[in-house]
């Protein structure tokens, strides 16, 4: 019989198996924290919100939320600071070569948001075995960063945490540096950014 909730546990890496229920999508990131927590991640925002997407389009539309088939998701650990993270399903695949990361600007469409995050907020993207395997590269770094993302109106700046005094210069020349370049339309995305100081 597959699994209900497995995990396993090695040196670097852990695996969780567990069949195709949104509810195991947050009893796996509550079990993946502490395995970042203990290499110093003390904020693992991007790495849940990788996970957590790619678990629901592997149960969603991979699985098909057929209860009997199985996902696993498995967290190595390459340094202390960057993380590959595979996910796998077991269905049938999707056409992932001619996949766009793009965001609609149609606030009614519900879906294909969950991609255009998991790209975000990973450094690098695999799909491998016809699209049942995606694998994402996460690194965390110390301080805020700022990327900086090409829209088709304009530029999409993302900090990697909170706008305090600590990243006051580094947010003034990214912002400087899109205005050198006659950017007029620049769009902010706060979903990692808990607080902003004066």
């Amino acid at each position: 019989m597959k699994p209900v909730f497995k995990i396993d546990k090695a040196n670097r890496s852990m695996t969780i198996s567990f069949s195709s229920e949104l509810r195991h999508v947050d009893q796996a990131l509550k079990n993946i924290k502490p395995f970042l927590k203990d290499f110093g991640v003390e904020d693992p925002s991007s790495a849940n919100i990788v996970v957590r997407e790619l678990l629901i389009n592997a149960i969603e539309h991979g699985n098909h939320n057929e209860i009997e088939r199985v996902v696993k998701c498995q967290v190595v650990s390459l340094t202390d600071e960057r993380f590959k993270i595979t996910v796998t399903d077991e269905g049938e695949g999707f056409d992932h070569e001619h996949l766009t990361f793009d965001l609609t600007d149609d606030p009614s469409r519900e879906r294909n948001r969950g991609l255009y995050l998991v790209n975000s907020m990973a450094d690098e993207i695999q799909f491998e075995d016809g699209g049942c395997r995606v694998v994402a590269y996460v690194t965390f770094t110390s301080g805020t960063v700022f990327n900086v993302e090409t829209l088709k109106n304009g530029k999409q700046i993302t900090p990697s945490g909170n706008l305090t005094a600590d990243c006051a210069d580094d947010f003034r020349q990214t912002l400087l540096s899109l205005h050198k370049e006659n950017v007029r339309v620049i769009q902010f995305d706060f979903l990692q950014v808990e607080e902003v100081d004066s």
